[in-house]
């Protein structure tokens, strides 16, 4: 008797399995009919972008700046993209860290498949191997792309309310290693995207896109304002002004961007003072090691514990004996 018990639950929890998956199919299927269709979009606008991870008191927003242009093409049959932004500092400058820049800063982040560059002021491509997945995230959490990935995967589908409003979740794993989650409202539209990735510092960061004022545009639907929070804080803010469906030139890999980068693990040290040392690194923020007394202390400990353990290992042979 326990044996037949057994066998049907297991089979009443197949079936169970295979019809919310079905559900979440449909209601993919009507997603998809209220957004459009579209195998490329490029949307352009202005408003604010973040310096991510550089607020300027503990647990503090990221620092602000104006975002004078900013243009994101994305080709969802080639997995690639574009995003450029032309940002200001704020009148007057909001507190914070990153890098100084006089007048305005230009930024191109490019992607296509598994490779990703920066396009360098020269024209040459700066490879960018640490920036892969983070890109590529991009695609499956915008509007159309999350319609397009969560259809190629094994989608679930469930009921949630959020500050008492009602919203269809659906949900999917991306690369096998990503939870996707995405709120549909009840004029089926999607309204958020939710996922996580891992930080070296934060540990699992909290990324989100939420989507509002969405209109007939392009012969699409295309919400008029994005805003992307990374760890709670936006880390983007914009606001459209012009989409373009199905007319993105293929994205071309140059040889530069292919090239072998050095390992995040070499660092160098440059004397800059009498025990002040600057341990300059090929790839992101560089470290500073000061010499005291009794002791010696780092300043910046960036990316990894694999880079935190070459800067400690640099250190130990500059000042031996401390």
């Amino acid at each position: 008797m326990r044996i037949r018990t057994l066998s049907v639950i297991v089979l009443a929890g197949w079936f169970g399995g295979g019809a919310a998956a079905q559900d979440a199919r449909s209601v993919l299927d009507g997603l998809a009919r209220t957004l459009g269709a579209v195998a490329s979009i490029q949307y352009s606008g202005i408003g604010y972008v973040y310096g991510f991870g550089q607020s300027y008191q503990p647990g503090g927003p990221w620092v602000k700046f104006n975002l004078k242009s900013y243009t994101f093409a994305a080709d969802y049959e080639r997995q690639a993209s574009r995003e450029e932004q032309v940002r200001t500092y704020l009148d007057p400058p909001e507190r914070g860290g990153t890098a100084v820049f006089i007048g305005e800063l230009r930024q191109v982040a490019l992607l296509s498949g598994d490779v990703a560059w920066n396009a360098a002021p020269d024209g040459g491509a700066a490879p960018q191997p640490l920036a892969v997945d983070a890109r590529q995230l991009q695609l499956p959490i915008s509007p159309h792309g999350f319609v397009k990935a969560a259809m190629g995967a094994a989608p679930t589908v469930a009921a949630r309310t959020v500050n008492g409003r009602r919203f269809t979740v659906v949900s999917f794993m991306w690369k096998g290693k990503y939870r996707i989650n995405g709120y549909i409202n009840d004029q089926n539209l999607l309204e958020k995207v939710e996922t996580w990735m891992p930080d070296p510092l934060l540990g699992d960061l909290l990324v989100e896109n939420l989507f509002s004022n969405y209109r007939d545009v392009a012969g699409i639907k295309f919400p008029g304002r994005i805003v992307q929070t990374q760890g709670g804080f936006p880390v983007l803010d914009v606001t459209i002004a012009d989409v373009r469906t199905n007319a993105v030139a293929a994205i071309e890999v140059p040889e530069a961007a292919r090239r072998p980068v050095p390992p995040v693990s070499r660092v160098e040290a440059v004397k800059v003072a009498d025990g002040v040392w600057l341990l300059v690194a090929p790839i992101g923020p560089n470290s500073v090691v000061v010499e005291f007394r009794d002791y010696v202390a780092v300043v910046e400990a960036p990316f990894s514990d694999e880079r935190s353990l070459a800067v400690i290992a640099e250190t130990k042979k500059l000042v031996p004996a401390k």
